[in-house]
């Protein structure tokens, strides 16, 4: 022992200071005389040194653990992650802030709950099985669950459990998650329009800017026969389109590249080679720095909405035809197929306001069939109509394409003569007589005419006053003995009217 620590000293302090049987008389009891005072107060001054550095790191190290205890707590305490340790019945002992903040409970209302009241009933077998995995050992799980908060929502969180062990029991269970709703709400609801692209009936898709097939849908799968799991990266959307369609989106594509969308109509062949009318759209789809990553198409089939404009068309059509033939029925007399009364009435309204206008010469004349009542009585009411219709196809025929004429009614007709003056009216209207008396004779028919016309050289007085002259000569004539044509001159004054008589004997 004396030579050991006196060949430690000797190390420390060297061999000129220290004298070896010095300290070795001092440590083995013989006493010490002055001389050994200095290697005594060596010996002590090294034994100080190394009491000193055996001491003084331990309490530094100490403060030190103590500093990062605290240090890591408040790291803990302030991390958005949310953390807690549970004992292993599921009583909380610990929550972090995030936890707090994220669940919305008080310090008193978290040491009465327990993990299980917390999570989503839909969690909780899944839960049980987790934490009966790290009760017999498992030094980790991965977990991806739910949990409610005080106020009903549900939150979904990822993470990992592990549990604290000691000899032959465990402590305590620990966990460290992320709060991921926002992210599976996210894909929940892009599952969601996933599903709805998926089950739609329209034809939709995703392209690359160039057109290659990323993915279609079910409908446009089920039209070319492809399958959900087959290879798309060899096809083009073109391959889709017969030539002109294809031809319409070479068009369509730098539009939808510059604009950023694209409206139109094409057409999608089937598997049989069918063409299918479609209204399509096209979308661009652009990352954060502004480039078009991929396109959207969507087609939808408009075949039945072109049949049901098809017949829209036609039925609008055929209205347009029941209409127009009502209207036509509503100006026509349904016998002879003449303008009925309102009809020729707007005729004369028209055409007088034309002669008065330019200053041009007008005829009005009214023909009333002589005897009729008695070719009703005595032959029969269809004879009757046969005879009208005769009538009607001779006025017709025997009148310029200017000239209008009308059943106003019964056996009473109504003529009226644009451009006409009192002479060249009086010559038409004989010789209409003249025809209309030969084939009333060839029938062996007792029917002659009465014809009153009304002239006006210009400035014809009101529709109204026209109508009354012409009645009144008509009726003028039947009183004095019928089957007479009479013209009166109207213009400026009132002048005499100029008659001929037009009896068989004149007209044989």
């Amino acid at each position: 022992m004396e030579l050991s620590l006196g060949a430690m000293l000797t190390g420390w302090f060297g061999p000129a200071t220290l004298k070896l049987h010095s300290v070795g008389g001092v440590f083995s009891g013989r006493g010490f005389s002055p001389s050994d005072l200095p290697a005594i107060a060596f010996c002590l001054l090294g034994l100080s040194c190394i009491g000193l550095w055996a001491i003084l790191p331990g309490r530094w190290r100490s403060k030190r653990e103590s500093e990062l205890k605290d240090r890591y707590r408040g790291m803990i305490e302030e991390t958005s992650d949310i953390i807690h340790i549970v004992s292993p019945e599921g009583k909380f002992l610990y929550v972090n802030g995030a936890w707090r903040k994220t669940f919305g409970y008080s310090e008193d209302e978290i040491a009465h709950l327990t993990q299980m009241e917390l999570l989503h009933p839909e969690e909780r077998e899944k839960a049980q099985k987790n934490i009966q995995q790290l009760m017999a050992g498992k030094q980790v799980i991965e977990i991806e669950t739910r949990f409610v908060t005080k106020d009903g929502r549900t939150i979904w969180v990822e993470g990992n459990s592990t549990c604290e062990m000691a000899p032959g029991r465990v402590v305590s269970r620990r966990g460290i998650f992320h709060n991921v709703t926002e992210r599976k709400q996210g894909e929940a609801e892009r599952a969601r329009l996933m599903a709805l692209l998926e089950e739609a009936p329209d034809f939709i898709g995703s392209v690359t800017p160039d057109g290659g097939i990323l993915w279609v849908n079910r409908a446009f799968r089920s039209l070319r026969n492809l399958k959900a799991t087959g290879d798309f990266s060899g096809m083009k959307l073109g391959d889709f389109h017969p030539p002109w369609a294809k031809q319409v989106l070479e068009k369509a594509f730098p539009m939808v590249l510059s604009s950023g969308i694209w409206n139109g109509e094409s057409a999608v062949l089937g598997a049989d080679g069918r063409e299918i009318p479609v209204s399509q759209t096209i979308v661009a789809h652009r990352n954060e720095g502004g480039e078009i990553v991929y396109l959207s198409t969507l087609c939808r089939d408009i075949s039945e909405s072109q049949r049901a404009e098809a017949a829209l068309r036609e039925a609008h059509n055929q209205i347009n035809l029941v209409l127009q033939r009502e209207k036509e029925l509503a100006r026509t007399d349904a016998l002879t197929g003449l303008a009925n009364r309102r009809a020729f009435y707007e005729a004369l309204r028209a055409e007088r306001s034309r002669a008065s206008r330019y200053g041009r010469p007008i005829t009005l004349a009214y023909v009333d069939l002589d005897n009729f009542k008695r070719v009703n009585d005595t032959l029969g009411h269809a004879i009757g109509d046969e005879l009208l219709v005769c009538v009607a196809d001779l006025l017709r025929s025997n009148l310029r394409m200017s000239d209008s004429v009308g059943r106003l009614g019964g056996d009473e007709f109504a003529l009226l003569l644009p451009e006409t003056g009192p002479q060249h009216a009086e010559g038409l209207l004989k010789k209409l007589a003249a025809v209309l008396n030969a084939a009333m004779q060839a029938q062996k028919w007792p029917v002659t005419f009465s014809i009153g016309a009304a002239a006006f050289l210009d400035n014809p007085p009101p529709m109204e006053e026209m109508i009354r002259t012409a009645d009144e000569l008509m009726y003028s004539v039947k009183k004095s003995g019928k089957n007479r044509v009479s013209v009166a001159l109207m213009g400026g004054a009132w002048q005499a009217s100029a008659e001929d008589v037009m009896g068989a004997e004149a007209e044989g």
